[in-house]
């Protein structure tokens, strides 16, 4: 429940738990350990009670069962253990959503207070909004994680109800800063399949909600609005990025229903994905070919390195080494060899210069080691090399 899942995913993950997903209204809550100062580390010597073992989860078995008992009794309510907390997913079918909440918010409080009487430790629970679908599972769990902050103003020991705590008549669709940093991010780097995954997941944030026209106007806005400046940008042309189906911001009113602006969102996206990766693969030829040119005019120097070139092209010499290899199937070190060793080759054609002369004028420190690099690339020595080609 902490991330929105596929209906197949809920399907499955409630065979795997165990819990019916039948009924008309649904409503999880999270039970929280309120942690005790001066807690015992686990573990420590003749704990006089649960509370002072400081075994917290210990400690969360023993509430689970206190919460499993009483949920049997009424025949009201499913707990199990997810992360650190437990969860109550509250079910019910044919009744209003007035007595969905009563139910469970006295269960809750059941719980509560027969925690600390046996356990005489405290809990503090969030009970999130209910919500009519299992899809919409994963907001209303977000409401009960947001109930259970309030504990800090409220305080702890007690069932906090999103609802007594904000007043609220619709969900607004939510697109903040990390929600677009993220399709930004899917955009530049992701695949098709991660892309179409993401605005998936952000049209499914309405699915249920009482969302306003505007509202949903503004959300769409605030999409094709990331949009626009990735566009920008990147330099791509907003006329071929969005076609003529959509001339301007307020033709959004063209769209019959919320699948056909998904799917025409989706359609931008890509398109702006195809260009961006184009034009990546674009820079880096060109960043390649700036770096062969500069080796070309200073495989001479016997400083050049990796560091220099980098140096020359302002960019990180890890970012250089990868680009470079992707394009020329080469590492640098290997194409720098190359390039001496073609300049020694036509030295040695056409030139009275020594071996030793030639290994200095392209480059070479060490005169033996430019012999040995010479033999190993073409399975002869220089001086052999020359004579060969001067058919002697």
């Amino acid at each position: 429940m902490s991330r929105r899942l596929r209906p197949d995913e809920i399907a499955a993950k409630s065979m795997e738990y165990g819990i019916s997903l039948s009924g008309d209204w649904f409503q999880p809550s999270v039970i929280s350990l309120d942690y005790i100062r001066g807690q015992a580390v686990a573990g420590a010597e003749h704990p006089v009670s649960l509370r002072d073992t400081g075994d917290r989860n210990l400690q969360l078995f023993a509430v689970l069962n206190i919460a499993e008992e009483i949920c049997m009794k009424h025949g009201f309510g499913r707990v199990f253990i997810h992360r650190d907390d437990l969860v109550m997913l509250s079910s019910l079918a044919g009744k209003d959503e007035s007595e969905m909440t009563g139910r469970t918010l006295e269960v809750l409080e059941e719980i509560r207070q027969n925690v600390q009487r046996f356990l005489k430790l405290t809990v503090t629970i969030g009970a999130g909004t209910v919500c009519r679908t299992p899809e919409m599972l994963f907001h209303s769990f977000a409401d009960a994680l947001q109930a259970l902050d309030y504990r800090l103003i409220l305080g702890n020991n007690r069932v906090i109800w999103i609802e007594d705590v904000e007043s609220r008549t619709s969900r607004l669709p939510v697109y903040d800063e990390l929600t677009e940093q993220s399709l930004i991010r899917t955009v530049k780097l992701g695949t098709v399949q991660e892309l179409t995954d993401i605005i998936n997941e952000l049209f499914g944030t309405l699915d249920g909600s009482q969302v306003t026209a505007n509202e949903y106007r503004i959300f769409l806005l605030e999409i094709i609005t990331s949009i626009l400046r990735m566009a920008k940008e990147s330099g791509s042309e907003t006329n071929e990025l969005f076609g003529s189906g959509i001339t301007s911001l307020t033709d959004m009113n063209k769209f019959n229903n919320m699948e056909d602006a998904k799917q025409w969102i989706i359609g931008v996206c890509t398109r702006l994905m195809n260009h961006i990766a184009l034009e990546r693969q674009s820079s880096y030829k060109q960043l390649v070919e700036q770096a062969k040119n500069f080796i070309k005019s200073h495989y001479h120097e016997s400083d050049i390195s990796i560091g220099k070139v980098c140096e020359h092209l302002h960019i990180s010499t890890g970012y250089f080494s990868s680009i470079f290899k992707k394009e020329t199937k080469m590492t640098f070190v290997n194409y720098l060899l190359q390039i001496r060793l073609e300049a020694a080759k036509e030295l040695l054609r056409t030139s009275e210069l020594k071996a030793f002369e030639i290994a200095d004028k392209i480059g070479f420190a060490d005169p033996n080691y430019f012999s040995f690099c010479f033999r190993k690339k073409y399975g002869q020595s220089p001086k052999e090399y020359k004579n060969g080609a001067r058919g002697g």
